[in-house]
């Protein structure tokens, strides 16, 4: 795939799992790399050391006047947004859900708008789909009548955003992620929550986890967008899935969990917790319409994704 060599690329979200992936996947892709922070949420110290071609850009938060002012004559061949609020269960409020998805956005754009970029990426998620059924694959033109809250977030933020984008004549895509896993997910995730506890051989009380996941590993995901900002087919202001469009129920990980760690699936209790009453029950997405635009498939399996997060977590490398 071409090199990065000669682009930069201003990252927005680089403290969380995927951004931070991201910003040293880029650097080693030979890519001249911003990472924008935040000085009111101190994330300055959250991103990766300054290594060469990373460099940082401060902002005193995410509003108009604050990000016009931190990027006032800057030109960046890319920008990949993967700020989002509502993440975590816990931040969605609807205040919290505006400020930190469709707000942001715009104010980006707005931003950027007096040396436009070649590309704008934002970043959406598998939650703004509505039901799907066994086997269908989720397209990018499947119905959005979502029940999730954060996945309604997500969507204004994208219609927001390429509505401005279309305005300002930035060409603007979407890439929606599945089920993203790899090493560096927050503690209160599955992977880590489980090696937390088998490790320590204490049983771990989980659903009957027959729900059925697109696991995309981190490092695809990183290839993902790297692909969009060297393509020259992607077009303007559509949506891609970055999915794997293998199916897999989340029991079938924990067990491949355990059995990676060596312990009995034993300690796997199925069955110990009730279902959430939004739980969606087959979330496995399509991702041609990314692949005959950019060439990009994800390439790792269940088994191997998961070893190489184990090996992360063991050794740090």
């Amino acid at each position: 795939m071409v090199s990065g060599a000669g682009r930069s690329v201003l990252v927005v979200g680089g403290t969380g799992f995927i951004g931070r992936a991201l910003i040293l996947f880029l650097v080693s892709e030979r890519f001249t790399v911003y990472a924008l922070a935040i000085s009111g949420r101190s994330q300055l110290a959250r991103l990766p050391e300054k290594i060469d071609d990373l460099h940082f850009v401060e902002s005193r938060s995410t509003g108009k006047r604050d990000l016009a002012r931190a990027l006032a004559g800057k030109y960046f061949d890319a920008v990949i947004n993967l700020a989002a609020s509502g993440v975590h269960p816990d931040q969605r409020t609807p205040k919290n859900l505006h400020d930190g998805n469709s707000a942001p956005v715009l104010n980006l754009l707005a931003a950027v708008a007096e040396f436009p970029p070649e590309l704008f990426v934002q970043t959406g998620s598998w939650f703004e789909y509505g039901p799907s059924e066994e086997p269908d694959r989720l397209t990018e033109n499947h119905s959005l009548l979502t029940r999730s809250i954060y996945g309604q977030a997500k969507i204004a933020a994208l219609n927001v955003g390429s509505a401005a984008a279309h305005a300002l004549k930035i060409p603007f895509i979407c890439l929606r992620l599945f089920h993203v896993y790899g090493p560096g997910e927050a503690s209160h995730r599955l992977i880590p929550q489980l090696v937390s506890n088998l490790k320590r051989g204490q049983r771990v009380d989980l659903t009957a986890a027959e729900q059925v996941r697109d696991f995309v590993y981190l490092e695809d995901v990183c290839e993902a967008y790297k692909a969009a900002i060297c393509s020259n087919n992607i077009c303007q202001y559509p949506v891609y899935n970055v999915c794997s469009g293998e199916p897999h129920t989340v029991r079938q990980m924990c067990e491949t969990v355990a059995e990676a760690i060596g312990v009995s699936p034993k300690l796997l209790n199925f069955g110990a917790i009730p279902y959430r009453d939004d739980e969606t029950r087959w979330s496995v997405g399509s991702n041609l319409l990314f692949y005959e635009a950019s060439g990009w498939k994800a390439k790792t399996n269940l088994q191997r994704g998961v070893m190489k997060t184990l090996n992360v977590l063991e050794n740090g490398a």
